[in-house]
């Protein structure tokens, strides 16, 4: 799984500098002072389950998002277009993800999502910020990953997987080791070993919270561990090369088969 991970400063690594300084652009810029409030609640270093973290994603398309602050994005909603897509019958025609066809093709649900002004495209993608973990219907807890094994039979998950594919950038990720099925307190960070930033596979969707206010939410998609992580867990993230970016949150084909290949191998640090 991946239950924290770690986004390094503007100084440690430069492949964020860039991702970092696109969402102070756009927030700063278009974002109004709601914006400016939720850009003072993003912080580098650990990040936490609920904690406000950048994500790579197409551009929005249709009518303006409304900037929601950060005391909103700690709410639990319902998925803002749920109602709509279970009445209609829609979530039972995307079938297997091999047939859900391009994101571009799809379209994005209207009404919710805007393209950032002035921001530079990164790798065919934008930076803006989302809370980690999709709210949970039935506890206060969020669900942060989604097993990519079953995730296109999934009704939470199906149609994201659909239409709004995303990448969540980090320095690397946490993992506890796990002993007789039970975590113990030895903790390690797992990041790439040629030093690059680690690019997570992930899902984004638009939740309602109990004010009314709509907010993006995003899960990290994982895999079964290979043999640089098995040892300590038995899942990791899905891992995408960073010429992969764009390919992954366009193309369905590709992203099915970033679903069923092995990860690459990582270097881990006694943290």
């Amino acid at each position: 799984m991946c239950g924290r991970y770690y986004i390094a400063s503007e100084e440690e690594l430069a492949e964020m500098r860039e991702i970092i300084n696109e969402v102070a652009r756009s927030l700063g810029k278009n974002g109004g002072g709601a914006g400016r409030v939720a850009l003072a609640a993003f912080k580098t270093g650990e990040i936490f389950p609920t904690d406000i973290a950048p994500v790579l994603a197409l551009p929005m398309a249709g009518a303006s998002a409304p900037q929601v602050a950060p005391e909103q994005l700690g709410q639990t909603g319902q998925s803002a277009n749920q109602g709509h897509l279970w009445q209609s019958g829609q979530l039972g025609q995307l079938g297997q993800l091999g047939q859900l066809g391009n994101q571009e093709q799809l379209g994005q649900p209207g009404n919710l999502r805007q393209p950032p002004v002035d921001a530079q495209a990164f790798m065919g993608l934008h930076a803006r910020l989302a809370k980690w973990g999709f709210p949970h219907w039935k506890t206060k807890r969020p669900i942060i990953n989604a097993r990519s094994e079953g995730v296109a039979e999934k009704p939470m998950f199906r149609r994201a997987l659909g239409i709004s594919r995303c990448v969540v950038p980090a320095y690397g990720f946490f993992e506890w080791r796990h002993t007789g099925g039970k975590s113990t307190k030895e903790k390690f960070l797992f990041r790439p070993a040629n030093g690059q930033a680690l690019y997570m596979a992930g899902l984004t969707d638009f939740f309602r919270g109990s004010d009314g206010g709509m907010y993006e939410a995003f899960v990290v998609l994982t895999t079964e561990a290979n043999k640089s992580v098995s040892d300590i867990h038995d899942r990791m993230p899905v891992i995408l090369a960073r010429d992969e970016l764009g390919m992954w949150a366009r193309d369905a084909e590709f992203a099915a088969e970033a679903l069923r290949r092995p990860g690459p191998l990582l270097m881990r640090i006694a943290a």
